[in-house]
């Protein structure tokens, strides 16, 4: 079976943000894919148009993968079975906006597009 890894990205406040990154089975990542509403944009754009988690379901998960030169977020309603299954999986991090950029920067292999005239180097 091949594992990628899945980042998660949340928004619990208005400047408070949660990234989860977890090694999942290519065909578990397919089913979140598969009819999921898509957001293009830069990543401070994905940032902003994140719901707040107290107006989501708990079960609503929000997929970002970077694409060309933006990221894409899929987001869709999820079996509460899925987080059951890999809650104590992977690794998160909860902070204010630069925090997570900083962390998400960290989990990516390629330099993201910020939507601002900060790059990774």
């Amino acid at each position: 079976m091949k594992y990628r890894q899945a980042i998660f990205l949340y928004r619990d406040d208005y400047d408070d943000f949660t990234v989860w990154a977890v090694d999942l089975p290519e065909n578990e990542i397919g089913e979140i894919l598969s009819g999921s509403l898509e957001h293009h944009d830069t990543l401070s754009g994905i940032m902003d148009h994140l719901p707040l988690s107290m107006d989501n379901s708990a079960n609503l998960m929000h997929l970002l993968e970077k694409d060309g030169e933006g990221f894409t977020l899929h987001t869709k309603d999820i079996p509460p079975s899925f987080i059951e299954k890999h809650n104590h999986e992977g690794c998160s991090a909860r902070g204010d906006r630069e925090s997570i950029l900083a962390e998400i920067a960290d989990l990516l292999p390629v330099a993201p597009a910020w939507g601002q005239t900060q790059h990774l180097s």
